[in-house]
């Protein structure tokens, strides 16, 4: 199977919004305003990187005729399903993992197993991408990612883990 792009670009979009949703519901379950804040300015960073995606995806020229077709549909299918947590052992959206109860640590640790898991996705789907059809620009995209892990686990750190 054969993707392009702009389908990588779509499934980023997805899970970028399942990403926001995430943080939203995190700031949502906390009290104490700095993290508050720092988890609503993920969720602004999210929103961002959906943005970006999106700039992205609308940059991709797709040749005609490149891909084989999918006349069922699995494709769409199967990038849907991964994008709302229901293929790689994550059995649910992100934020459906959280709630009242959940504990600061819990929360950056959901939020970083999130994170990874787009960029072994992300990863692994620009193999399938051939060079033409833009496969150089998943890697702004893999990118972005690995710099919200990194800032997830300075804030992990921060809070005494």
């Amino acid at each position: 199977m054969i993707f392009n792009a702009r389908e990588v670009f779509e499934i980023a979009e997805r899970i970028e919004r399942n990403g926001y949703t995430f943080y939203r519901k995190a700031a949502e379950s906390v009290s104490e305003r700095d993290t508050k804040s720092f988890l609503e300015s993920l969720a602004n960073m999210e929103e961002q990187h959906e943005q970006l995606f999106n700039s992205l995806k609308n940059d991709v020229t797709e040749t005609p005729g490149s891909e084989f077709p999918d006349l069922d549909d699995q494709l769409g299918q199967y990038l849907n399903s991964y994008a709302d947590g229901k293929i790689f052992e994550v059995a649910q959206l992100p934020e459906n993992k959280i709630g009242p109860e959940s504990s600061l640590e819990e929360i950056f640790e959901t939020a970083i197993e999130f994170e990874r898991n787009s960029v072994v996705f992300f990863t692994l789907i620009k193999q399938t991408v051939p060079e033409s059809l833009g496969k150089e620009k998943i890697d702004i995209l893999i990118k972005e990612e690995i710099k919200h892990i990194a800032t997830l686990n300075n804030h992990l750190n921060s809070i005494g883990k």
